[in-house]
């Protein structure tokens, strides 16, 4: 009887293990920009206090009266469909302050992505890391939500998320020249 119970306490405890997924620091993500889903490389860091999205041609806009901002983002292939340009509700804009006094404005936008087996929604940073390796950085507060990093370990998971079918499209419509600019918003 006691054997009985340590074997079906093992087969629990085994399964309950088998199902907390651990992540590289580098894996595979999806981005969902409508239409196709990005594949792009993300840097798993659980020392970031922010998600951070490396994007180009970062611009604000106004659309039916609320403060928008459009970006491109490359996944580093040679390959067609390689970027896309994303067009997202502006959340915030986050103003950092640089060493050298500056301030920095990132627009601060939500997205849905797909880790592994897991769909996320998360608030993504705005800026162009062009010069870094991985385009997408998720920091603590998303790792949190999906399992352990293992940082010896890197792309231990592919994206198979099924999109995710409650999210708002995300509007890539050609946006008038006169309705954009390239600095932040006033405040």
């Amino acid at each position: 009887m006691k054997s009985g119970l340590l074997l079906g306490a093992l087969i629990i405890g085994g399964l309950g293990a088998a199902q907390a997924a651990t992540y590289g620091k580098l894996e595979h993500v999806q981005l969902y920009g409508g239409g196709k889903p990005l594949e792009v490389s993300a840097r798993l860091d659980p020392q970031a206090g922010q998600s951070i999205l490396s994007a180009t041609d970062v611009k604000y806009f106004n659309k039916e009266n609320e403060l928008w901002v459009r970006f491109t983002v490359d996944n580093g292939s040679v390959l067609p469909g390689n970027h896309i340009v994303m067009q997202r509700p502006l959340l915030k804009d986050v103003r950092i302050k640089q060493n050298d006094g500056a301030t920095e404005h990132r627009p601060l936008i939500d997205m849905d992505i797909c880790v592994g087996e897991q769909n996320l929604k998360v608030q993504l940073s705005v800026r162009d890391r062009t010069g870094y390796t991985a385009p997408l950085v998720l920091g603590k507060s998303d790792l949190d939500k999906i399992g352990a990093t293992i940082t010896e370990h890197e792309f231990t998971h592919e994206p198979s998320c099924q999109p995710p079918g409650s999210e708002a499209p995300i509007d890539v419509t050609t946006v008038p020249k006169g309705d954009a600019q390239t600095t932040a918003p006033a405040k």
